[in-house]
């Protein structure tokens, strides 16, 4: 009776679990990914965007919608200033961090101005730039 209920325990997290991966939805073809966070900024910048709670240099586990499209214009800025040109290839290397997020939005809000760039993993390929201080 008891390897029953863990069966039936271990069906229903197989079910929740499962639940998470559902994430079909229509989407538009004529609207970017940029353009669809940008729009959720400005509908809910107080709400929750990004959760990361192993992330102590923010010193915080949330940032809002608000808070990341700050700190993404603060990147999108930096590499224009630092001559980010059409066709450039730009290298992001980052753990899994607000960091992270807040760099690929960066970089799409730059590849969206300037018309293209590549993203590119080979860091001998890129032109590189740090945002980050060590302490």
């Amino acid at each position: 009776m008891e390897e029953n209920r863990m069966d039936q325990l271990l069906e229903t997290d197989i079910d929740r679990i499962a639940g998470f991966n559902r994430t079909d939805r229509d989407f538009p073809d004529q609207v970017t990914l940029l353009e669809l966070i940008e729009a959720r900024i400005r509908q809910h910048p107080l709400r929750p965007a990004v959760l990361c709670d192993h992330d102590r240099f923010w010193g915080t586990a949330v940032l809002s919608y608000a808070q990341l499209n700050e700190r993404a214009n603060q990147v999108a800025h930096l590499l224009r200033g630092n001559g980010v040109r059409s066709g450039q290839i730009v290298g992001i290397m980052v753990e899994r961090s607000f960091a992270m997020v807040i760099g690929i939005l960066g970089i799409m809000k730059v590849i969206h101005r300037i018309g293209s760039a590549t993203f590119w993993r080979t860091p001998a390929s890129a032109s590189c730039w740090s945002t980050a201080r060590r302490h």
